[in-house]
């Protein structure tokens, strides 16, 4: 695939992307895994954007711990970080808030830090804000 979303096109991607929480377990095992290319892990992570917020945010805890043990690298951890899905309408949800101001300084610019903080990415996301 050229493009890290493009897994989203396929009818199986789709289907799982819909509804990803039976697979969360299978994806934290790949995520896991030193068996898989990062390219591979960056694929599975697009399919759980969907998770429903609680479930992503575990997600983004077991991915915190894969990213400092060094089983995920940086762009795997910036897919995980940058609010898509579920996450872009929970900018505001404190709980949120810390896990990613956690870990987007290790992994994303501070410019775009700071504009997730503020709502505005929320507002300029395609298909959120109003």
């Amino acid at each position: 695939m050229d493009d890290r979303f493009d897994v989203l096109s396929t009818p199986e991607g789709q289907s799982i992307a819909s509804q990803p929480q039976p697979y969360a377990c299978e994806a934290l095992h790949i995520l896991q895994s030193q068996t898989f290319s990062q390219s591979e892990k960056i694929y599975t992570t697009v399919l759980m954007f969907q998770l429903p917020i609680s479930q992503y945010m575990g997600f983004m805890d077991r991915t915190h711990q894969l990213y400092a043990e060094g089983k995920i690298d940086q762009e795997v951890m910036k897919v995980v970080i940058r609010p898509r899905g579920t996450a872009i309408n929970y900018w505001w949800l404190p709980a949120w808030r810390q896990r990613f101001t956690r870990d987007a300084p290790s992994v994303l610019e501070a410019n775009l830090i700071n504009y997730v903080l503020s709502g505005h990415y929320w507002f300029d996301y395609p298909g959120a804000g109003f």
